[in-house]
């Protein structure tokens, strides 16, 4: 489900306009992304939890060449999924 569908379907339910619903996900997901960038948590409490990480610097082995390269420090995102969407996902709803 891609976001113009989210946006229809939310629409829909709420009997809120189209246009609102986009500049509310649209938001919600700006801000989400502004929070992450600054190293806060995100949770949408019954969907996904993200954390802000670090994945440090190792060493690799060019295939090519052989020669032993050094893969640099990066910021990542860890995403944990709900209990309550992985039961849902796997036919387990209470």
């Amino acid at each position: 489900m891609g976001t113009q569908e989210l946006v229809v379907k939310v629409s829909r339910d709420t009997g809120i306009p189209k246009e609102t619903c986009r500049r509310v996900i649209d938001t919600m997901v700006d801000e989400a992304i502004t929070g992450l960038s600054k190293g806060e948590n995100v949770r949408i409490k019954g969907l996904v939890n993200l954390e802000p990480a670090i994945r440090s610097a190792r060493l690799t082995r060019d295939l090519n060449s052989g020669e032993i390269v050094t893969i640099p420090e990066i910021k990542t995102i860890k995403c944990k999924v709900s209990r309550q969407v992985k039961d849902i996902i796997n036919g387990r709803s209470n």
